[in-house]
């Protein structure tokens, strides 16, 4: 599993504090997804990808985010959340979300922005989704 995290660049203060809370003793790869103008790169625990860094652009973000891990990383499942959210890491790990492609609130459109995934505390998806 991958684990991650809708950021910005401004909410240091939010990612510093999934880091000393829930994310503190996990051995499961996570990464802040934020915005910016250049390349996607990882720097520490934060990717960086080549979308605006406001709130619109939160479907572009994640999309970025979802291509560069599947060519990145071997996984089976990514959960994504936003830098707001408390996760009760054995909890998740503990439901059943192994056996759906897509465990979480049901895609939204808002407006005429893109198709999101909303879940509330989070959403897991599988590599097939």
């Amino acid at each position: 599993m991958i684990i991650l995290i809708t950021s910005c660049e401004k909410n240091e203060e939010y990612r510093e504090a999934l880091r000393q809370t829930w994310l503190k003793n996990t051995s499961i790869l996570y990464l802040f997804i934020v915005g910016g103008p250049s390349e996607t790169h990882i720097t520490d625990d934060i990717l960086y990808v080549r979308a605006s860094d406001d709130y619109d652009s939160v479907p572009n973000k994640q999309f970025e985010a979802f291509k560069y891990c599947s060519e990145n990383y071997q996984f089976e499942n990514i959960f994504i959340c936003d830098d707001d959210t408390y996760v009760c890491l054995d909890r998740l790990l503990d439901s059943d979300y192994r056996i759906h492609d897509y465990y979480g609130g049901g895609p939204v459109r808002m407006w005429d922005r893109p198709y999101y995934v909303l879940g509330g505390p989070g959403v897991c998806l599988s590599k097939k989704a």
